[in-house]
């Protein structure tokens, strides 16, 4: 048996999956994740300076969120079996066993279909896309994977909630004008789904959008039209900097300032 490496035919399933996900894909207007997140990468994003491709290990860990995203919504009837039950109540008995619609419709299983994510909305400029609504529940919920620990009691990961999910889920909050949002987390080393419920009060929520989302908006909105990014390492984590494919521009971005300040222009 001889087992060789296929670069070509691996570069070749990358591709397919950049395609299927769209990761490369430049979205349009500002999105709510552009501001929980760095607001200077997401300038450099956007406005065209940073154009590397998604790392390849980026585009794996996306696919794996899509993947979850799509088992854990779950599946509901085919618009089909409506049409056909309708149609089977004009029929007598021995009519009903025809052939039904269901069996020939080429969007459904069984006559299930995957559950699609809610509509996208927009909030303040700011738009946003829930991951999923559920009906019995009545309530939004966020999905997410992560390789971090969890704590023994199952209640928090072990360093804490990660600050950008937090910050997502109270702005999915304040745009749906919801106080309570689910979190989903599979945990994919041990292979483990964790589910969680965050409750928030209307001022909290409003607090947050007012002095943290809006003043974020702005100063990317001036970004975009000055075409000067948000002074870099104030609208960050510091963790966020590490292994960052943009971090080289932000290093240019402050030198060339300090250039500027020294020569006085």
């Amino acid at each position: 048996m001889k087992v060789t490496p296929n670069p070509e035919r691996r570069a070749k399933l990358l591709d397919n999956a950049r395609s299927v996900s769209n990761v490369d894909t430049q979205r349009e207007g500002i999105h709510l994740s552009d501001l929980t997140r760095c607001v200077t990468k997401s300038f450099w994003t956007m406005y065209g300076k940073y154009k590397e491709k998604t790392p390849d290990k980026t585009v794996m860990f996306f696919l794996i969120g899509l993947g979850l995203e799509k088992m854990l919504r779950g599946t509901t009837a085919c618009p089909c079996f409506t049409d056909i039950a309708t149609l089977f109540e004009k029929l007598c008995v021995q009519c009903a066993f025809i052939q039904g619609h269901s069996d020939n419709c080429s969007k459904c299983v069984d006559g299930k279909v995957l559950v699609k994510a809610p509509e996208p909305g927009i909030k303040d400029g700011v738009q946003f896309s829930p991951d999923h609504y559920d009906p019995e529940f009545e309530m939004f919920d966020e999905m997410k994977s992560t390789r971090m620990g969890w704590k023994k009691d199952a209640t928090e990961p072990s360093k804490g909630w990660p600050i950008e999910w937090v910050r997502r889920i109270m702005g999915y909050c304040y745009a749906t004008g919801s106080t309570k949002w689910g979190l989903d987390v599979f945990l994919v080393i041990p292979a483990e789904l964790q589910v969680v419920d965050f409750e928030f009060d209307v001022e909290e929520l409003e607090d947050f959008w007012n002095d943290f989302i809006l003043p974020r908006r702005d100063a990317l909105i001036e970004a975009l039209e000055s075409g000067v990014p948000p002074t870099p390492y104030e609208y960050n984590e510091d963790y966020e900097c590490k292994n960052c494919e943009a971090a080289l521009m932000c290093e240019n971005a402050v030198l060339m300032k300090e250039l500027m300040e020294k020569t006085g222009e």
